[in-house]
């Protein structure tokens, strides 16, 4: 029989992997702050570069790769430092989650950004920033390839942002604590892309843009403890968010990437994450034992 785990210690119970295992509490300042500092290191160098050269990622094919290494810092600090603190181990623990491809009765939850995207839409239409227009068969085509995009250039940044930074901060931060953290961060390190042209956020309002992505930190959150750590879960909806709102908005209302819509999904997010708080509590749906002592709730 195993020995029971030693005072104050918090590891993941059964269906667990909201935490990560093994990391002394003492430990998780410092850990999530070089996470944070290597993934911007990671991503903003390619990005900066990107900005520097003016390089156009739709026409040059350097341009994309320095794209797409932006995208991925969140996920390569993540790997990096699970292989310098856990060695294989790290690594095959993060494969496996990410290879889990039974989605099981959480699989439904892929259809909700579809839902917010749409209702965005409406918003956007009905506020009076966008003429609502009925895409054809060719705009229905964008629909696929939006939501491979999606999943190459935004679903895998939830290998560090939940796969890792989540997991790590909850060692010592109650889950909504955590998510809040992480969706300050996930919120400061899209700042370059205020910068470029022809990103979505070159037109989006900066606050509207933090608001939504702390609501969303916050449902991610409660869907990755509740699925016990599902990290192709996480890929695939983040893929989703950003595919449809990519669909949604060239296919149905080309122009309703504006106020209206950013106003409509941020408040939609807010209010869907304020419910889910209210429902299920600050844990957000992590399972795991109460500290001895030195936790923060």
């Amino acid at each position: 029989m195993p020995s029971p785990p030693p005072p104050g210690d918090r590891r993941p119970v059964a269906g667990g992997g909201a935490l990560l295992p093994g990391v002394p509490a003492g430990a998780v300042a410092s850990r999530a702050v070089t996470f944070v500092l290597l993934a911007i290191l990671l991503s903003w160098l390619p990005l900066g570069l990107l900005l520097v050269t003016a390089g156009d990622p739709a026409a040059d094919a350097g341009a994309m790769v320095l794209w797409l290494l932006g995208g991925l810092g969140p996920a390569l600090a993540a790997v990096l430092l699970s292989w310098h603190h856990e060695g294989r181990a790290g690594l095959r623990r993060g494969g496996a989650s990410l290879t889990r491809w039974r989605l099981g009765r959480h699989g439904w939850l892929l259809l909700v950004p579809l839902a917010v995207g749409l209702l965005g839409v409406a918003g956007a239409v009905w506020v009076g920033k966008a003429g609502w227009e009925v895409a054809g068969p060719s705009s229905l085509l964008l629909v696929p390839v939006a939501l491979v995009g999606g999943v190459v250039f935004g679903g895998l940044e939830e290998i560090g942002w939940r796969g890792h930074l989540q997991p790590l901060l909850q060692v010592r931060l109650s889950g909504l604590a955590a998510a809040l953290v992480v969706g300050v961060v996930w919120s400061a390190w899209h700042a370059p892309l205020f910068l470029l042209s022809g990103t979505t956020q070159a037109t989006s309002s900066p606050v509207w843009f933090t608001l939504g992505g702390l609501a969303l930190a916050v449902l991610f959150a409660w869907v990755w403890n509740i699925s016990g750590g599902n990290l192709l879960l996480l890929v695939l909806l983040h893929g989703a968010l950003n595919g449809w709102y990519t669909a949604a908005v060239q296919g149905l209302a080309p122009e309703a990437l504006g106020s209206g819509f950013e106003l409509v999904t941020a408040l939609a997010a807010t209010v869907l994450a304020l419910v889910l708080v209210a429902r299920v509590g600050r844990g957000l749906g992590l399972t795991t034992p109460r500290r001895a002592a030195g936790s923060v709730r």
